[in-house]
């Protein structure tokens, strides 16, 4: 804010014989003074991890038939069946959570024979869940694997 204070009277010199009478002001200039003061609070978070043991079991028990055709030294083969399967969790601050399904099995194989008695085999496996489990969440996808082995026959 402005604001003017009036003094005395003074003659000033405006020209060659000609002059004016002035006021002889001073101005003076305020502010006013707005102090912002902002406050931050931090808050730290802690995070401590304990170690725990979770034990989990799974079991499953495939049932299955095939055949097998054979050529020289070469087999070939499918095999089918089901496989039932459980899962059992354990922690000691939680529930013991078990969950058992079904799952339909497909194993199309081919093997090489290098005696009567022991074959080299390549096998891919296919299982497909017929019933659902929430503990694996296995109720929307289908399984696909292989193996390499070998076999002996009695």
């Amino acid at each position: 804010m402005c604001q003017p204070k009036s003094g005395r009277v003074t003659w000033v010199i405006t020209g060659w014989y000609t002059g004016q009478f002035v006021y002889d002001t001073t101005i003076v200039t305020e502010y006013d003074t707005v102090t912002v003061t902002q406050v931050d609070t931090a808050i730290e978070n802690q995070l401590r991890t304990m170690r725990s043991e979770i034990r989990s079991s799974y079991y499953q028990i495939p049932v299955l038939a095939g055949y097998e055709w054979t050529n020289d030294q070469w087999s070939y083969g499918v095999q089918g069946g089901i496989n039932f399967r459980s899962v059992t969790y354990t922690h000691p601050e939680l529930n013991p959570a078990s969950g058992y399904g079904l799952d339909a099995l497909i194993r199309p194989y081919i093997g090489y024979n290098w005696n009567d008695r022991w074959t080299v085999f390549l096998r891919s496996n296919v299982s497909i869940p017929l019933s659902n489990d929430p503990i694996l969440n296995r109720s929307n996808f289908t399984r696909i694997g292989g193996s390499l082995g070998v076999g002996y026959r009695f």
